[in-house]
């Protein structure tokens, strides 16, 4: 007589394949939430053209959100000129995108940090060949308000590219 069951190994096959289908589809209803990575500036130096001074940065984001940011010196915070990207929504991608900002010692107001009151003294830009402690480079987008990141030092270019 022949039985129409599988056999032992078969069992065995269909009852792995069962469960791994079980434990496969049963993580689908789950929902995985992936935070905004942080955005990353990097200071490139500082150059001059025009009789202006501008700071050389280059601006990184994962997700390639708009960022914004504020420049704090030992002298005051970075005030931004009618030239250059200036310090809001600048644009951004994965492999980093370069920015011109103008840096101006008599610009109206200079922010140092992530609150607007109050303001600070602004920080007159470099002069010659000197390079330019930047005490803290505060950055952030959409998902990630302002926050401090390293000091850095912006060396001196000569003339802007």
């Amino acid at each position: 007589m022949t039985s129409i069951l599988p056999t032992c190994p078969d069992r065995i096959r269909a009852a792995l394949l069962g469960a791994a289908l079980g434990v496969t589809l049963g993580a689908c209803g789950e929902q995985i939430e992936v935070d905004n990575a942080r955005p990353e500036v990097t200071v490139d130096g500082w150059c001059t053209a025009d009789g202006r001074t501008y700071l050389l940065v280059t601006v990184r984001d994962l997700e390639s959100d708009p960022v914004d940011l504020s420049i704090c010196t030992g002298g005051g915070a970075l005030g931004t000129g009618p030239t250059g990207d200036g310090l809001v929504g600048l644009s951004s991608d994965p492999q980093g995108r370069p920015h011109h900002i103008e840096w101006a010692g008599d610009a109206e107001t200079c922010i140092c940090g992530a609150s607007p009151e109050g303001g600070a003294a602004c920080a007159e830009p470099p002069m010659g060949d000197r390079a330019a402690q930047l005490d803290s480079v505060w950055s952030g987008d959409a998902e990630n308000p302002l926050q401090p990141g390293d000091t850095q030092t912006a060396d001196a270019l000569g003339p802007c590219p």
